[in-house]
């Protein structure tokens, strides 16, 4: 979706492509790296080995390996789907055509940008809704869920700031 929210209308599509592309590939390397994490905090004798040569690496529970691992593959299949979906289209001028009529067609951009503010809006909600509801019971909880909506609510008013001057 983010991916589709970046395509300018005024450019060649094909270039819309390519910013999919990189941006897959991007999420590519991401999944590389968070698999490495997995692999390197799995095992004591490499965190052992990382620290005798001056880079400080704490051993993590063996869950924790696995989450970073999973998660890591995770982002790697959907980066390769991705990359394989970009590739077909570049090269299909058919699925070219369709895929960027659809990508351009008015109502779907509109469908999309409602979506997602909408989503936006529910999540946030939820966010202070769960903030008031751990401040009962847990200060560490409340405090970390403030971390996180704090820089939700003030990304969206500078979003709102940058649009307000565009148009």
């Amino acid at each position: 979706m983010l991916m589709k929210m970046m395509d300018d209308p005024k450019k060649k599509y094909q270039n819309a492509l390519r910013m999919r592309l990189v941006a897959s590939i991007a999420l590519l390397i991401l999944g590389l790296v968070t698999v490495a994490i997995g692999f390197i905090i799995g095992s004591p004798t490499r965190i052992e080995a990382l620290n005798a040569l001056g880079i400080a690496v704490r051993t993590l529970s063996g869950s924790s390996a696995d989450f970073y691992q999973g998660f890591g593959i995770g982002i790697m299949a959907a980066a390769l789907i991705l990359i394989g979906r970009a590739l077909f289209v570049m090269q299909n001028s058919k699925a070219r055509a369709k895929e960027e009529l659809e990508n351009r067609d008015e109502r779907n951009q509109f469908i999309l940008l409602r979506s997602a503010a909408m989503t936006y809006s529910i999540s946030l909600f939820i966010l202070i809704f769960a903030i008031v509801i751990a401040g009962a019971f847990n200060a560490t909880v409340m405090v970390t869920l403030a971390c996180v909506a704090v820089p939700m609510a003030f990304l969206f008013f500078i979003v709102i700031l940058i649009y307000q001057r565009i148009s």
